[in-house]
C-alpha cells in the first residue's frame, strides 16, 4: 500500500472525545507514521437510522467518513440507543440499522475492513445502563457474527473498571488508552 492505512474511527461521544484524550489520538500515537486516524466521532449520535433526529447518518461526521475512503472502519454506535427515544423500539430497528450501516461501509468503492465494537459499560446509576448490557450489546454480537464482522469487546474491557470513566458513560483518559490498545489489537490480529 502506497499510502497510510487510513483508519475511520466512526461513534458518538465516547469515539469524539468527551472527559478526557480521545481514543483515536491514542490510537494515531500507538499505530505510528503508517496509519492515518481519523475521528468521525458525534457527540449525542444513536445507531437508529429512520425516526431519530439524533441518527448518526444526520450528522456532517457520517458525510466526511464515507468521503474519507478509509482502509479500516471501527464502527462503535449503539449507546445511544439505550435512552428513552430509542429504547422502546430496539427490537424494531437495531439489528436492521447495524447492518444497513456496515453495508454502506461496505460498499464504498475502497472497500474498508469494518471492525466492529459492544458498546462499554454504562457505570451511571439510573441511566439505563442495564440496557446497554442485556439488549444492545447481545444485539451488536448477534448483527457483526451474521455480517462475519470482527469485534473488540468494549463492554467487557470496561465493565470491571468504573475507575476508567470520568462520569460513568465517558472514559477518561486512561480509559480512552485502554480502548485505543483494545482497537490497535484488533487492527493487527486482522493483519492491519
Amino acid at each position: 500500500m502506497e499510502h497510510p492505512i487510513r483508519v475511520a474511527c466512526v461513534g458518538d461521544s465516547i469515539t469524539e472525545g468527551a472527559c478526557g484524550q480521545p481514543y483515536p489520538a491514542q490510537l494515531q500515537d500507538m499505530l505510528g507514521e503508517w496509519y492515518l486516524v481519523g475521528n468521525f466521532g458525534s457527540f449525542g449520535a444513536h445507531l437508529r437510522i429512520s425516526g431519530s433526529p439524533y441518527s448518526y447518518t444526520r450528522t456532517p461526521q457520517y458525510a466526511a467518513s464515507l468521503a474519507w475512503r478509509p482502509d479500516v472502519v471501527l464502527f462503535s454506535l449503539g449507546t445511544n440507543d439505550r435512552l428513552e427515544e430509542d429504547a422502546p423500539f430496539l427490537a424494531e430497528y437495531f439489528r436492521r440499522d447495524l447492518e444497513t450501516m456496515v453495508g454502506r461501509y461496505r460498499a464504498l468503492p475502497c472497500a474498508p475492513l469494518v471492525i466492529g465494537a459492544l458498546s462499554p459499560a454504562v457505570h451511571r446509576g439510573g441511566d439505563n445502563g442495564e440496557i446497554v448490557r442485556d439488549r444492545i450489546c447481545p444485539m451488536q454480537r448477534e448483527t457483526f457474527a451474521a455480517l462475519d464482522v470482527p469485534v473488540v469487546d468494549l463492554f467487557a474491557l470496561t465493565q470491571p473498571r468504573p475507575d476508567w470513566f470520568a462520569d460513568g458513560l465517558h472514559p477518561n483518559s486512561e480509559g480512552y488508552r485502554q480502548i485505543a490498545r483494545a482497537f490497535c489489537d484488533a487492527l493487527h490480529a486482522a493483519g492491519r
